[in-house]
This record gives C-alpha cells, structure tokens and sequence, in this order.
C-alpha cells in the first residue's frame, strides 16, 4: 500500500466495503495510493486513488463524518446531492449511513485560503457558485434560524461568565441584541444554505471552477448570514466587502446589503457565546482554557471593531428606521 501516512481503520473497511473495490476485482491493497486531506480530529478525510497497468481505476475522497445521527448524516448527503447536480459539490459516489462515512469523486485543485479571496479573479466565481446555490428551486432538508440560534446561545454563555467579562462585552452585546432586533423585522425567505461558508469549506479547480465540500449542517437558511460569514472567514477589508456585495447583488439592495453588515458584526460576536459554552466543558484542561480565552478576546476586537465602523452604524439606523 503506497501511503504518506496509515489511514485509520474505519476508512480503509469503507473503501474494502464498497462497491469500487468489489469492481476491481484484480486489485490488491498495496496498490491503493493514500494520501490524507485531513488527518486529525473526529472527521478524518483521506483521498484513495487506484490505477492497475496504466489503466485509472478510481479517485475518490472518503470522509468519515464524527458525532452525527443517522438522521443528520442522511440530511448532508440529500443536501449534498441536490447540491452535486448543479455543479455545487462533488459528487457522491456511495455512502454508509450506519458508519457516517461518505465516499465522493476527488475533483482536484485545492480547498481556498483567506487571503486569495482578495483577488476578485478568485472571489468572483465563488460569490456567483453562492449564489447560484442561493437560488436553487428546491428545498434542502433541515431549516437553520440563526438569530434564535444566537439569542440561546447568548443566554447560555453570558450565565457562566465572570462579571468583569461580562463588563467588558456590555457595548457590543447591546449593539449585537439591536442588530437581531433589526434583522428580525426585514427577515428574508429562507433558502438552500450549505450553513458553513468558510474559506476551506471551498474548492477551487485549476480552471477556477468551485465546489462546496462538508455539507455536514447544510439545511435552509438566511442568504445573507451565509454571504456574511463568507466575507468575514476571507478577513475582506471594508472596500472589499462593498466589491463583493455589489457582485453578489448585481443590483441595488439596500436592505439586503444592510442585513449583510450587521451579520458581519454579529458573526464574531457569536463566536465569543461558543467559545464561552465550550470552555463550559470540564475535560478542558488550563491550556484549553487558555486558547479558548484568546480566540474570545480575538473576536471581541472584531466585533468592538465593526460596531464602530461607519457601515454597521449606517446600516443599523437604516434598518432600524422602519
């Protein structure tokens, strides 16, 4: 077995146990070259490639999806599929629902950093594959509602914090629950959402064409948190942030690119109640907590940031006017 490292059991049985393997009938394991895309953590993705005699047999990713019900794992993989007939995923060759793990035909290229998004010759195809996503005229499975989301999770970090801590969020928790407020009264029609557009969530071929990867809490959601957490994972300065607004809404929208401001400010804010809640969690041990406490700070200045900023406060009165 040609290998840069041992892919972990479960996903050598998968590849043994599928159908792709039983198709190659005069195969043998050492000529499956394995290669890991991610090898760490609960969900290790490793990439199985065979050729016998020059001949390509098979090129696939398997993915072994952690701490997922049968029901959730069923609901990725439908989100998944609808999503692989439009061009938006790669497509899935077979999967295992009592194992949660999900082979699918390697599309080559490469997953996209943050910092490529600010040339807008990459930005671009992923803002218009966003929205083609966004547009689908079909129903995923599951219904996402992330300011009810954000409100329980408030609730349930700001009861275990320390009250200086607690101080010191005191401006942006305001600015954050007048955001929600806001958004709640322009609310938007629900829409296919992949649920987490961040930068590696995104493949990039050669010739610039894209793909959404880990559907793993894909359901309907609001268009323009996604459009937000999108820009925010890309680290886009302000002047960058306007470019791909306008891209992505080809036409004046100013309610619409509003409600994408204030997400911008809730997004981080959101991710200091999560790192709160896990930090909760007594396995943690002290250097845990350590980074933990840094990632909140981190996010702190973010959000102190944007609710400073001239745009969320424009935005924020625009919205909050009617």
């Amino acid at each position: 077995m040609t290998i840069t490292d041992t892919p972990p059991e479960k996903i050598q049985m998968a590849l043994s146990r599928s159908s792709l393997w039983r198709d190659c009938h005069a195969a043998k394991d050492s000529q499956v070259t394995w290669q890991p895309l991610m090898r760490s953590g609960k969900q290790p993705v490793w990439r199985a490639e065979l050729t016998i005699e020059g001949k390509h047999q098979f090129d696939v990713v398997i993915k072994c999806i952690g701490d997922q019900s049968q029901g959730g794992f069923a609901t990725a993989i439908n989100n998944q599929r609808l999503a692989e007939k439009q061009g938006l995923a790669p497509e899935v060759v077979e999967c295992e629902e009592n194992a949660s793990i999900v082979i699918s035909n390697y599309t080559g290229g490469g997953t996209v950093k943050s910092e490529q998004c600010a040339d807008i010759n990459i930005l671009a195809p992923i803002l218009a594959a966003l929205k083609q996503l966004h547009g689908l005229k079909t129903d995923f499975k599951y219904r996402h509602h992330y300011l009810k989301s954000v409100q329980d999770r408030q609730e349930q970090a700001l009861s275990s914090m320390k009250p200086n801590t607690r101080e010191k969020l005191e401006p942006v928790r305001r600015d954050a629950e007048a955001s929600i407020a806001a958004l709640q009264r322009h609310p938007v029609r629900l829409c296919p959402c992949h649920s987490d557009m961040v930068t590696h969530n995104i493949l990039l071929t050669k010739d610039l064409g894209v793909r959404f990867i880990d559907w793993d809490v894909s359901g309907m959601g609001d268009p323009h948190e996604e459009l937000a957490t999108l820009l925010w994972s890309a680290s886009l300065d302000a002047a960058k942030i306007e470019a791909a607004t306008q891209l992505y809404f080809a036409s004046p929208a100013p309610i619409a690119k509003a409600r994408v401001q204030l997400f911008l400010m809730l997004i981080p804010y959101d991710w200091i109640m999560r790192y709160q809640i896990k930090a909760q969690n007594a396995r943690h041990d002290t250097g845990d907590l350590t980074k933990l406490a840094a990632r909140q700070r981190k996010h702190l200045v973010e959000a102190s940031q944007q609710a400073r900023s001239p745009v969320f406060v424009e935005a924020l009165q625009y919205l909050s006017k009617f």
